[in-house]
């Protein structure tokens, strides 16, 4: 599952409530990712305003494929490596701060490359607008696909930073880059 990159089936329900599978139905390992509720964390908010919550799933069928996982009995699942399975099975990018992504990116016209700080943040600004969805959220996924050089300037992180990083953005959107 690493190397997937696009949703390769998606029902009329699921477009609807934003869900998204990695594989096909009778595939023995099916990525799952929805964002159809709000975060169910006890975060002060306005009231009708939620926070964005990103579920992940794998759904797994058989018996060959759950013990390839490592995972043959009630007390293998206990004892899953969940952290290292998700930090092999995703890839989770940092966003870099808009004025060292307006480097990372060629500029519109064929002006000259020294540009000062506050147009290299216009331009991060320009490519992350032009990567919104129709709800208006960026989506770095969709911005990435086919760039691979652009994905190598952008570190990996683990998935325990990741997590940590969510609760010193809260006032972020995620993925959402400053300065």
């Amino acid at each position: 599952m690493r190397h997937q990159r696009k949703a390769v089936r998606q029902s009329e329900e699921g477009a609807e409530k934003g869900v998204h599978y990695f594989g096909h139905r009778k595939d023995p390992k099916v990525l799952a990712v929805y964002h159809d509720r709000p975060s169910k964390l006890n975060v002060p908010q306005a009231k009708g305003n939620h926070n964005p919550c990103l579920h992940i799933e794998l759904r797994v069928t058989g018996s060959d494929t759950l013990n390839a996982l490592g995972i043959a009995s009630i007390e293998d699942l206990i004892r899953f490596d969940h952290a290292a399975f998700w930090n092999e099975a995703l890839r989770f990018h940092r966003m870099p701060r808009r004025t060292e992504l307006g480097r990372f990116l060629p500029p519109a016209t064929k002006r000259r490359e020294d540009v000062g700080d506050a147009a290299l943040r216009k331009r991060a600004r320009e490519w992350t607008d032009s990567n919104r969805d129709e709800h208006g959220n960026f989506i770095l996924h969709t911005a990435l696909l086919g760039e691979q050089e652009l994905v190598r300037r952008f570190p990996l992180v683990s998935i325990d930073e990741w997590k940590k990083s969510l609760n010193s953005t809260r006032t972020k959107a995620p993925g959402e880059a400053s300065d």
